[in-house]
């Protein structure tokens, strides 16, 4: 039974501001009054729900490639409530353009980070924000930042040969900066392998080949969980 006043858009929209509700989720009944009280629409009306104000209580990783493309679940139990997430709530790294969530779970959504330049970033660092309604309305920060890594660099591995049937264990020599050892992947070639962390070695295990009509070079990477395209040969 709130009154709030209606802006004419056409002869088929009005445009209203939801005024403010500070207590539980409730689903609100809209009607258009005259400037007297009189109902206009007394046969018919359009529900409103309003829900709680989601907090981002964690990104994971919190870090990812700077040419984008990394999979970031934010989490934040009250995203449970809102319904239709993946058509109704967006995100936005920094200042880029809002990113659609292309899947919600029990406590979070998933985002996919876009690349540094599209952040318009004074750092390396982006703040990440949701919105709810195209990016008409602002919901919540993260107080967490979503750092953009440089490729990482390996610079050597050894050994550089092992048999067909793979679990070679191969040391990798590379300047992986910011990123935790656990958030670590192998590729050979498009094939992801197992990481081990020996004393701070990076060890990747050569997953086996069928072919064994002849000897297979391939590339070997290194990358991370939900961000593969981090990694230089």
């Amino acid at each position: 039974n709130v009154p709030v006043s209606a802006i004419f858009v056409s002869d088929k929209e009005l445009l209203c501001e939801s005024p403010e509700w500070n207590y539980m989720p409730k689903v609100v009944k809209v009607n258009v009054a005259a400037a007297n009280g009189t109902l206009l629409t007394a046969g018919s009306h359009a529900s409103f729900q309003y829900l709680k104000n989601p907090v981002i209580h964690e990104i994971n990783p919190s870090y990812g490639a700077a040419s984008g493309g990394t999979s970031v679940q934010i989490k934040g139990p009250e995203l449970d409530d809102w319904p239709d997430v993946e058509s109704y709530l967006s995100c936005r790294f920094g200042n880029s353009t809002l990113t659609r969530v292309v899947s919600n779970g029990i406590d979070g959504i998933t985002c996919i980070s876009p690349p540094l330049h599209e952040a318009m970033l004074m750092s390396n660092q982006a703040q990440v924000s949701i919105y709810a309604h195209h990016g008409d309305v602002y919901l919540s920060s993260s107080h967490q930042r979503f750092d953009y890594v440089n490729p990482i660099e390996v610079r050597s591995l050894a050994p550089t040969s092992g048999p067909f049937s793979g679990n070679t264990e191969i040391f990798v020599d590379a300047n992986i900066g910011v990123v935790e050892t656990d958030d670590l992947v192998c590729l050979f070639g498009t094939e992801i392998a197992k990481v081990k962390v020996r004393n701070k070695d990076i060890i990747c295990i050569s997953p086996p080949i069928t072919d064994y009509s002849q000897a297979k070079k391939v590339l070997v990477r290194l990358g991370v969980k939900g961000a593969l395209n981090v990694s230089s040969p």
